[in-house]
């Protein structure tokens, strides 16, 4: 019995954990918002995906992005605010997110990302061989993704 727990245990992420792996796909960083703004919108348009840009915008305060004063406060949140992709909205469309949110990304950066999922599943290894035909540097990268209270 002992055995086959251990085994379970580490078959299994820690329960209690409020982080979650999640995979990216990214296919530009650019410490310049207008360039990954750009880039984010050239490849939504190659890859006939919806650019969702989740409505944050850009930052003087070195955050980055943030959503705007009333959204922030509605959650109970300071302004400037930001929550990185993948805590409650995976899935495949484009969006420009802010590096320093991201546990192993080098900080200061805009990040164009064509995927957010839980899984690294044949889905999205077809989607980073498609993406790659237009970005051949395109890549998927794991980070934990925090899923705990905000409050």
């Amino acid at each position: 019995m002992f055995l086959l727990s251990f085994h379970y245990g580490l078959a299994q992420e820690d329960p209690f954990s409020e982080e979650v792996k999640k995979y990216f796909l990214i296919t530009a960083s650019t410490p310049e918002y207008s360039t990954a703004l750009q880039q984010a919108a050239s490849i939504a348009k190659a890859l006939q995906l919806e650019l969702n840009l989740r409505e944050l915008r850009p930052q003087e305060t070195g955050l980055g992005l943030s959503w705007d004063v009333k959204e922030c406060e509605e959650s109970g949140w300071d302004h400037p605010c930001y929550v990185a992709r993948g805590r409650y909205d995976d899935g495949t469309y484009v969006s420009v997110e802010w590096s320093n949110a991201y546990q192993g990304f080098a900080e200061g950066y805009y990040v164009v990302m064509v995927a957010s999922h839980q899984e690294l599943d044949t889905e999205m290894e077809a989607l980073l061989v498609q993406t790659q035909t237009h970005v051949p540097d395109a890549y998927i990268k794991a980070a934990p993704i925090y899923m705990g209270c905000m409050h």
